[in-house]
């Protein structure tokens, strides 16, 4: 028997908060270390090229949920030809979901629907819910009407909610 050689390896360093740089997005950062998935909070998408961390921080988004004790799951949708609708069912049973590769699936109304769909589930019940995608998808299942402006806007980005029942205003009509 010959010997054998030990190699030091260990597992992959777990993707968290500490371990991201952030670059030019500190700001994005610092918003999904708070980020609870509380009711109240906004469905957060978050777009940017391969390479830019966008799996990083959802993979930080749910191991800081699950310290918290939360239930939480992420879903890829890169392989939807394979992946069945049926997998959405019950996540808004969840405190925290992380969809990646949103834009995978633009254009795919079944699957566009069936996202919408899980979105109210979601906010209803209270959950979170973090989107990803490489790039900006304007979706109106995804959006916000401006009550001002007659615009939409990404749910992702800052708004503001009119008190008083005036609907939401988009970042431009807010200032």
């Amino acid at each position: 028997m010959k010997d054998q050689m030990p190699l030091k390896l260990a597992a992959r360093e777990r993707a968290s908060f500490d371990n991201y740089v952030p670059g030019a997005n500190l700001a994005v950062l610092e918003h999904l270390r708070r980020y609870t998935g509380s009711p109240g909070e906004p469905v957060l998408y978050l777009h940017g090229p391969d390479g830019s961390g966008r799996t990083h921080l959802v993979q930080a988004v749910c191991s800081a949920a699950a310290a918290r004790g939360q239930t939480t799951v992420r879903v890829g949708l890169t392989d939807t030809e394979r992946l069945p609708l049926a997998a959405l069912d019950g996540l808004e049973n969840l405190a925290v979901v992380c969809i990646e590769d949103l834009d995978a699936i633009a254009g795919q109304r079944t699957w566009e629907a069936a996202l919408d769909q899980l979105c109210a589930r979601l906010v209803a019940r209270g959950g979170g819910l973090v989107m990803t995608g490489a790039r900006d998808v304007p979706m109106t299942a995804y959006s916000y009407k401006c009550a001002y402006c007659g615009l939409f806007w990404n749910k992702g980005t800052a708004g503001r909610k009119k008190a008083m029942g005036g609907g939401w205003r988009c970042p431009d009509c807010v200032k």
